[in-house]
């Protein structure tokens, strides 16, 4: 299954490359992707990825209620995208 840790992952040249950015064992990364990135995290793995996953990807059933301050932000980003 792909998801969006997926694709954070593949900014990097390795999923060890990855962890070392967010200074992590590779180990954490492989659970993340069988548990789901914990919130405490999303915004360091939207850093690091230099935005190709964002926390909505991240959290898509609970983004709004975490981070209500990004809602505009999406709907700004969805709008330019949708035209």
């Amino acid at each position: 299954m792909h998801n969006a840790i997926d694709t954070a992952i593949q900014t990097f040249p390795s999923l060890t490359d990855f962890a070392a950015a967010l200074r992590v064992s590779p180990q954490v990364i492989v659970n993340w992707r069988a548990r789901g990135v914990p919130v405490a995290r999303c915004a360091d793995v939207e850093r690091v990825s230099k935005r190709a996953v964002r926390r909505w990807d991240l959290r898509p059933t609970d983004w709004q209620q975490l981070w209500p301050e990004l809602v505009k932000v999406k709907a700004r980003l969805d709008a330019k995208q949708a035209a």
